[in-house]
């Protein structure tokens, strides 16, 4: 019987798994980037007019949890996997900041403008749900799926079981598979578990736009665990673990 990983208030680990669950292992925010904003970097080099796409808009909660999961740096910084970075986890170049102009970067940037920073890198994200989902959707289970591609990726999530299940109303099969996103370059990630926990509390609660409580990982503690069973996969490369 697979014993479930719960995290507490300092989100430590508090119970083991089984010998055939993974073992989460102790990460930052910073440890993982956003995928979606990867996939544009590689593929057009900041060629696609963010401010021309017009997707639906996901709740302020689910801003506040992204947020919350990216961190805040005002200044430019290199994230673990060598990345510029500044604000809430804005990808500036696919470099180390020491090697690039930082041009509007070079100083430190306002919390308003990281908002409209992450609003922007959103968008993608946005507008691939809204693409691939065949499916009706709420406001809480779109702004969960949204902050799901942001971080995994386009790719990752148009080739998913999850997106399967999900275009075949299977609301609640696909929300099971949220778990299983949870290895970050063959390791899993604490950091990673929490998000999918939250995620998937933002998909199963129909959390809408008048929903005011500011966002907390404690609301979403219920659900956090890595999934039984021998299927994970690794949000870097999409590849089953």
């Amino acid at each position: 019987m697979w014993k479930t990983l719960f995290i507490g208030s300092l989100f430590s680990l508090l119970a083991s798994c089984s010998s055939d669950t993974p073992r989460a292992v102790e990460s930052s925010p910073a440890e993982y980037t956003s995928m979606v904003q990867v996939e544009r970097l590689r593929s057009d080099s900041l060629g696609i007019a963010l401010e021309s796409l017009t997707p639906r808009n996901i709740t302020p909660y689910t801003i506040e949890m992204i947020k919350d999961f990216e961190g805040w740096s005002a200044t430019a910084y290199d994230d673990p996997s060598g990345y510029c970075t500044v604000g809430y986890g804005h990808l500036i170049a696919l470099r180390k900041c020491e090697s690039i102009d930082l041009g509007e970067f070079s100083k430190a940037i306002t919390k308003e403008r990281g908002h409209r920073l992450l609003e922007l890198d959103t968008r993608i994200a946005r507008k691939a749900v809204e693409d691939l989902v065949d499916v009706s959707l709420n406001d809480a289970q779109f702004s969960a799926l949204s902050s799901f591609v942001y971080n995994v990726g386009e790719s990752n999530f148009s080739n998913s079981t999850l997106l399967l299940l999900l275009n075949q109303s299977d609301y609640s099969a696909a929300s099971a598979e949220f778990p299983k996103w949870v290895y970050s370059k063959k390791v899993v990630l604490t950091g990673l578990v929490t998000r999918r926990g939250c995620e998937r509390h933002k998909y199963d609660s129909n959390i809408g736009f008048d929903y005011t409580e500011p966002f907390s990982r404690e609301n979403c503690e219920e659900v956090l665990g890595i999934a039984g069973g021998s299927e994970f996969y690794d949000i870097e490369t999409g590849e089953r673990q």
